[in-house]
């Protein structure tokens, strides 16, 4: 069996961590305060998947008491913020839904037509996969009981 290792060295020898930080001879990823281990690019905040990948000369949070969280600091675990929990969000109009990805809404003029799946924002929406689409007055109804 074949071990390829990644070796990346940041130029700056003398490199000073930040405050709850420590600094590592070889290390690739941190457990970020969701609980994921993400290597987070701190220049441009993109997160990959960890991967076998020696950083030298890098500075890290403690890996026991410390997370980094979404300013980039390292925190106390204690800190971290609970992981989202699922909220009801109740819709005015009958047979509308919330959603955090709203979908494409049908018409009683156009019926139900191909929609690209692609988020719409957040919020409350017809839901055309259910066979409901808005009325001549924004109200949600199945497509059979459009006027014809």
């Amino acid at each position: 069996m074949e071990i390829e290792v990644l070796i990346i060295y940041d130029a700056q020898s003398e490199k000073e961590c930040g405050e709850n930080e420590v600094k590592s001879d070889c290390a690739g990823c941190e457990l970020k305060n969701l609980g994921s281990w993400m290597w987070e690019d701190k220049n441009t905040l993109e997160k990959t998947p960890c991967r076998a990948i020696c950083r030298l000369n890098e500075c890290y949070c403690s890996p026991h008491a410390y997370r980094r969280n979404a300013s980039m600091a390292c925190v106390p675990i204690s800190e971290c913020r609970e992981p989202r929990k699922k909220i009801s969000v109740r819709c005015e109009k009958e047979n509308e839904i919330y959603s955090f990805c709203k979908g494409c809404e049908g018409k009683c003029e156009t019926g139900l037509k191909p929609c690209p799946h692609r988020c719409h924002g957040k919020g409350c929406f017809c839901p055309m996969a259910k066979g409901y689409v808005r009325d001549e007055e924004g109200n949600c109804i199945q497509l059979e009981d459009c006027e014809k």
